[in-house]
């Protein structure tokens, strides 16, 4: 018999050490059992790590020197590294070239418009905004690689750096940089699954100075530096956001890092971004559409590549031949903007908690360093706590509300708030507990992780047509595409409310679409969702136009109703659908594509479980077409003695989707088992034919499936059961015939 034990669920919400003190927050599902330590480090699903051979690269060998045109920086054939590791051997790449396996094919459009957004949080106006634009990425390869491989058969570091110089406002003022936006590219084996938020472990941001054209310091192996540094940040992947894929030839994924550091005016810096995760892939820094003053640098030392050297530059590619890319070598610099405002050139108390004790007087940027924390006006006794010398680990709020695991000196340098203990015992508030208190996104697909424990809904909150929400949090979007929108809770651990309101047409956060408190119902939404097709999941599909801005409220649908959660969002345009295949994976394509024998195609719709689930359903094992505990002794049952692997009993049963039958599914079958959670699809009800249209041609496809039913979990049971009941009946071609009479369409792709 099975003993219920308690279980948490990391719905894809993910935990994971990253060397002393270090707790990083991002996704992908896992369980555990309560009260145990979590795992080191989880592998990212949709990251197959492999070796591959054959590659080819181009370095320009040379410093940094003032452009003098497209001659300027000439490649030269570098050798690449392979090297025997357990028996493979593995090539490595100081660029990305189109001849490299596992480069993505484009397929992210114009780089434009994601660029261009503005980031998190309220933007700065007028003089006082600290702003520099290294250029769009360009669409072509020759990419610097940039990674640090800390991990797994292939260790290595590889950075790129680029230089800029801040100018204008006022006098006497420095810059506080918040938002660092790059674009990176993956290559190599396991490149088409690769994203940042899901595939790096964390990524370091650091600053050095210029020294004679050339940045003055370098990073090293052990995640380190040498030479000179202004300023080194680690950020977790789990803090990424405004994550967006572009490109038509070449893809690059756009995201924006959060920071917080203090550089001076009218001074040259080098910027380096080097993602730390095991190889492969190999990721690279996009180059950027424009030049500015000095070539870009870079260094691979395992390919006999020092730091620092120029880089190539673009390639030209014959594949990137339909986006004209410019003659090779003409483009040298990568693609990077930076976000902050003025703040005050200022002195004041600096803590090294490595060597204590604090120190007053001290310029606010020199008091950057990986153990440092800074008080502004010289008072060391108004330090925050801990007390100066603190090093050991507690937790800290980050400003996104994720929590991380870390020194205090690595919570201040993030911008978050320290306190005793770990992430198992504090729980961080919401930042966008109130609907003022905006979360900026965009994007065409949007994943983001939330936690509503401390959220707090007052008894004035405006009541929506789905009823009341609790424990809600708010988020703003901007559209980013004509076409059809999905909004879903999907993933999330608790019983979850949605409702959208909007669109607002004066940009985006529009403060007037915060509904008016009105605890007997405002109704102002413009679509809300409760449990969709009987789960505890949410779920809107509506139609948006791209730069128009919608607010979005998540909470739970009964009072105490809260946890971890994830926000999906995902604009798809015209004509395109999920293309789900009898392998179980999906593609985002046209219905003219999507031919493949038993393939299905639901127009408007993102991959997702809702649009292409299971081929069977996941532990209704006595085949009832409910997941409950009827179907305990049918698990029980399978897990003892397993059935063969690509039977139905065994999909049944293997409710985790690794295929294979372990402890493993234990846990998520006593979750579907306890929700009596049913087998359900998406569909439009009554529409048997599948053509999208409610006709007296779905008639005759009720009555098929009623004299002989398919699976409960297929799109055509869902289509037959046209009242709902999950079953399929006489009452069904009543129901059917009222929709027709009633004129009843099924909803706008």
């Amino acid at each position: 018999m099975f003993v219920l034990s308690a279980y948490y669920r990391y719905w894809n919400v993910r935990f994971a050490r990253r060397g002393p003190g270090i707790m990083e927050y991002a996704g992908a599902g896992r369980w555990g059992p309560m009260g145990r330590e979590m795992p080191k480090r989880f592998l990212r699903r949709g990251v197959r790590i492999g070796l591959i051979g054959g590659c080819a690269a181009l370095v320009a060998v040379g410093f940094a020197r003032p452009r003098a045109g497209a001659a300027d920086g000439g490649t030269t054939n570098a050798p690449t590294s392979t090297r025997e590791l357990s028996g493979r051997r593995a090539h490595l790449s100081l660029q990305s070239t189109s001849s490299l396996a596992g480069a993505v094919d484009g397929r992210g459009g114009d780089a434009g418009p994601a660029w261009r957004r503005a980031t998190a949080g309220p933007q700065p106006r007028g003089p006082s905004i600290c702003f520099f634009d290294n250029g769009a990425p360009l669409d072509d390869f020759g990419d610097p690689a940039s990674q640090w491989s800390d991990g797994g058969d292939l260790p290595f570091i590889a950075g790129a750096a680029d230089d800029f110089v801040l100018s204008g406002g006022a006098p006497g003022m420095n810059c506080r940089i918040t938002t660092v936006r790059c674009a990176f590219h993956f290559f190599q084996e396991g490149a088409e699954d690769a994203r940042p938020s899901e595939s790096w472990d964390s990524v370091f941001v650091t600053v050095y100075p210029d020294a004679a054209g050339a940045p003055g310091g370098a990073p090293d192996n052990m995640g380190g530096q040498t030479g000179s540094v202004v300023v080194t940040r680690e950020v977790a992947a789990g803090e990424l956001f405004n994550e967006a894929m572009v490109g038509d030839c070449r893809v690059c994924w756009i995201v924006d890092i959060p920071v917080n550091f203090v550089v001076a005016k009218e001074t040259r810096y080098w910027l380096s971004i080097v993602p730390r995760f095991a190889a492969v892939p190999q990721s690279a820094w996009c180059l950027s559409q424009a030049n500015h003053d000095l070539v870009a640098q870079q260094g691979f030392p395992v390919l006999g590549a020092p730091f620092w050297i120029s880089i190539a530059g673009n390639e030209d590619s014959p594949a990137c031949v339909a986006q004209m890319p410019p003659d090779a070598g003409t483009n040298q610099d990568v693609s990077f903007v930076l976000f902050g405002a003025e703040t005050p050139s200022v002195t004041g108390g600096c803590c090294d908690d490595a060597n204590p004790p604090c120190q007053e007087g001290v310029s606010q940027i020199d008091c950057q360093g990986p153990n440092d924390r800074f008080v502004s006006g010289g008072a060391c006794a108004a330090l925050p706590a801990p007390p100066c010398g603190t090093t050991e680990v507690g937790a800290c709020c980050l400003p996104s509300g994720a929590c991380a695991e870390l020194a205090p000196a690595a919570c201040f340098q993030q911008g978050g708030d320290w306190s005793a203990g770990d992430c198992m015992v504090v729980s961080c508030p919401a930042v966008n507990d109130d609907c003022a208190d905006k979360v900026f996104l965009t994007g065409n697909h949007v994943a983001v992780p939330f936690d509503t424990t401390l959220s707090t809904t007052p008894g004035t909150a405006a009541i929506t047509s789905c009823g009341a929400i609790f424990q809600d949090i708010w988020f703003n979007y901007e559209v980013a595409c004509d076409g059809s929108l999905t909004i879903s809770t999907l993933g999330s651990s608790f019983d979850t409310s949605l409702a959208v309101y909007g669109p607002g047409d004066s940009g985006c956060p529009d403060p007037s679409l915060c509904p008016a408190d009105s605890p007997a119902g405002d109704f102002s939404e413009l679509d809300c969702n409760g449990d969709y097709v009987d789960s505890p999941f949410s779920y809107v599909r509506l139609s948006a136009s791209a730069g128009q801005c919608l607010k979005i409220r998540v909470g739970g649908k009964e009072e105490g109703a809260g946890g971890m959660g994830l926000l999906t969002i995902d604009c798809i345009e015209p004509g395109l659908g999920a293309c789900c295949h009898t392998d179980e994976s999906c593609e985002l394509a046209s219905e003219g594509i999507c031919l493949g024998e038993g393939d299905s195609f639901s127009p408007g719709q993102p991959c997702s479980a809702f649009a292409c689930p299971p081929p069977c359903c996941l532990g209704d094992t006595n085949d009832d077409c409910r997941v409950d505990l009827l179907d305990v002794p049918g698990f029980t049952a399978a897990l003892l003695s397993p059935p063969g692997s690509g039977s139905v009993a065994f999909c049944r049963a293997d409710v985790d989707r690794d295929n294979a039958l372990t402890g493993q599914d234990i846990a998520p079958f006593i979750d579907l088992a306890l929700s009596m959670a049913s087998c359900s699809h998406l569909c439009c009800p009554g529409d048997a034919n599948g053509d999208g249209v409610l006709d007296a041609l779905d008639v005759q496809g009720v009555l098929s499936a009623i004299l002989s039913p398919p699976g409960c979990y297929t799109v055509e049971f869902c289509a037959a059961d046209v009242n709902e009941d999950k079953a399929l009946d006489t009452a069904d071609v009543d129901a059917i015939v009222a929709k027709l009479l009633a004129g009843e369409v099924c909803p706008s792709p």
